[in-house]
């Protein structure tokens, strides 16, 4: 059955229901009952399953909007972008010459969505470089927020730079980087008087904690983007990381969550009430049909999978997801980047004199430490914490 309904491109409302015009409707009928004919026990145990109620609408679709208490949720428009070609074409001859094929399929396919998009691609296929992409379509909906890692901030606003820069000539000086709470609070007073759209890149641990102010002050309400990098930080329902975050980043009009990582049902039920929240109301009933709630000693155990082929095509319509396997033939065979992270000043004199003193030892009858091969005499190592490695490094004495 879902195989006829898939023919017809009708689009889902929710796990029951089916939406398509009024002349495919007939047609689609028609081949169900010769379907029910020929196949009649297995027929209806499959109905009966599925549960599929198809609705018969006019030629032009009405847009399926959310109908609920907050007035911002409402102006959220889920059918899909009449201006997608216009939209394509907006795009910067650097990003057109950097994109792979499968790479702009998944921007023709979020445009149609309205940006508003899970990306799931397996990790290494450029999922950054296909959220600036987006944003960079959508700068009408900009100021930007960014929640992400705070371990990957400054490679985002490197990424930023590198591939706006052409197109957005003052990218550079637009993107601002929130490293504390008086940073986040100070921010209005430093660009109060600038009319440029602007890209905040911010924490997850720093956004919950100073949501109070994001959703109070003037300069974060304009805010209508949000790109969630590392998307499931918010996978567990019930954390307070994902009770605060989901119900503000919900309410814009593009929201791109990424993540590389292969996840259960139960643990993608947040992401999918974020991009679709006239959908994915209950957990309950979300539970119950495709997460196979089993009873345990301690409580019920939602980690299983159930109507797996529903539940692809359901979320298959606002979620893209490649395995490398998919498109390998498309990759390059090697790709590198340089990727800068944020470190303690206090140890950067240290590293300096430790390689000073390196170039004026003699290398003469001295053993090349395993350890590192830049350093000729050999190293006694605190790997207490791997990245200050190099700064707690010291030489032993001769």
């Amino acid at each position: 059955l879902l195989t006829i309904i898939n023919k017809y491109n009708c689009i889902p409302i929710n796990a029951l229901s089916f939406q398509l015009s009024y002349y495919k409707y007939n047609k689609l009928q028609s081949e169900i009952n010769d379907y029910i004919k020929e196949n009649p026990h297995y027929t209806l145990k499959s109905i009966s399953l599925l549960s599929i109620d198809i609705i018969s609408q006019p030629e032009t679709m009405i847009a399926l909007k959310y109908k609920g208490d907050n007035k911002r949720l409402n102006k959220i428009d889920y059918k899909s972008d009449s201006k997608q070609k216009n939209r394509i074409a907006k795009l910067s001859d650097n990003l057109k010459n950097t994109l792979y094929p499968f790479q702009y399929k998944c921007i023709e396919t979020s445009i149609r969505r309205n940006c508003r998009i899970i990306i799931n691609d397996d990790m290494g296929l450029g999922k950054t470089i296909e959220a600036i992409s987006l944003c960079s379509l959508y700068t009408e909906d900009w100021p930007l927020l960014i929640i992400c890692p705070s371990s990957i901030k400054l490679y985002w606003k490197s990424q930023l730079i590198k591939y706006l820069k052409g197109s957005l000539p003052l990218i550079e000086h637009n993107i601002h980087l929130i490293s504390s709470s008086k940073d986040l609070s100070n921010r209005q007073t430093q660009i109060k008087n600038d009319t440029t759209k602007s890209i905040y890149i911010i924490s997850y641990e720093l956004c919950c904690r100073n949501m109070d102010i994001l959703l109070s002050n003037e300069l974060y309400q304009e805010i209508n983007f949000v790109i969630c990098d590392e998307s499931h930080y918010i996978k567990n329902k019930d954390s307070k990381r994902t009770k605060c975050l989901v119900p503000y980043i919900q309410k814009m009009k593009r929201v791109i969550l990424m993540t590389g990582s292969y996840l259960k049902p139960v643990e993608m039920f947040s992401m999918l009430k974020t991009i679709r929240p006239d959908v994915f109301k209950s957990f309950r009933a979300y539970a119950e049909r495709y997460c196979n709630p089993t009873k345990r000693m301690f409580g019920v155990d939602y980690s299983g999978y159930d109507n797996i082929e529903e539940f692809k095509y359901i979320t298959n319509t606002f979620m893209i997801r490649r395995m490398k396997i998919d498109v390998m033939s498309e990759l390059p065979s090697k790709h590198r980047q340089k990727i800068e992270i944020e470190s303690d000043t206090s140890y950067h004199k240290q590293i300096s004199l430790l390689v000073s003193k390196s170039t004026s030892i003699s290398l003469q009858h001295q053993p090349i430490s395993s350890i590192s091969p830049f350093f000729a005499s050999p190293l006694k190592v605190d790997i207490t914490s791997p990245i200050n490695c190099f700064a707690k490094a010291y030489y032993l004495s001769a």
